[in-house]
């Protein structure tokens, strides 16, 4: 993403691009991605503050505006926000747009310019308007793969705490992930074991029925997000005076 918005800023003279993923609230810094000159003492600035003060905001979902068409000239540079935030730093000219998925996520692209520099022009503003659909593609990508990272930590949180191996495979039954509990049994290679990077079960017919489970899951749920099955094996091994042994397989 950086590597793109800075491509941006060559191309349109800017001195900072930034597109904020999520916005800083009260409690949470929020997410942004910034390119030029930027220190960590200007984010922090606007993360905890300055957020609060920022009059450009709001603005039509996916169109691209400039400070000049939302409000004059002697408004803009007599705002606090202006003044304490944007001056210091040589930033004047602004254009920017807001940008809403259908999932309900949005964030918001600006770039600035500095007070030698021209306001943006129509061409500025048509170069990112082709540009737009793009990112609402990938900041819809994002929060997807936000989402399904939350939810691989709460669940991988979940099962750490439990007596419980849990072994997440991907959509061709390889190993994505396996937790500590897991990791400790499979050490012990007493019923379970990974071999080319997929699980197997240690006695032929227990191996047998976990082949024929994975394989039924990947071709009959494959759409879906997880899919859960849970098997018990017999341990001879003692684990923290557990010796019945509850597997968790997960496909993802």
């Amino acid at each position: 993403m950086a590597k793109i918005l800075g491509r941006m800023r060559s191309e349109l003279g800017a001195n900072y691009v930034t597109l904020i993923l999520r916005s800083p609230g009260p409690g949470d810094q929020g997410l942004m991605v910034t390119v030029g000159d930027v220190t960590s003492e200007g984010l922090i600035s606007y993360h905890s503050h300055y957020y609060a003060m920022d009059p450009f905001v709001g603005l039509p979902s996916e169109k691209v505006v400039t400070t000049s068409e939302i409000m004059s000239e002697s408004r803009w540079v007599a705002s606090p926000f202006y003044q304490e935030f944007l001056a210091p730093v040589d930033v004047h000219h602004l254009m920017g747009a807001d940008i809403r998925t259908d999932d309900g996520v949005e964030c918001r692209l600006r770039v600035c310019r500095s007070l030698n520099s021209p306001d943006f022009s129509e061409r500025d503003k048509a170069f990112c308007t082709l540009l737009l659909p793009h990112f609402k593609r990938a900041v819809h990508l994002h929060g997807k793969l936000d989402l399904i990272e939350s939810e691989r930590r709460l669940y991988a949180g979940a099962m750490d705490r439990l007596m419980v191996g849990t072994v997440i495979l991907d959509e061709n039954g390889r190993v994505l992930q396996t937790n500590a509990m897991a990791d400790k049994i499979l050490r012990a290679s007493d019923g379970m074991r990974i071999a080319n990077n997929m699980p197997h079960a240690t006695h032929a017919a227990d191996n047998r029925e976990l082949q024929r489970l994975i394989k039924n899951a990947l071709v009959r749920h494959g759409n879906q997000r997880w899919l859960r099955w849970w098997m018990r094996f017999r341990s001879r091994v003692t684990l923290d005076c557990v010796t019945s042994v509850w597997w968790c397989i997960v496909c993802r």
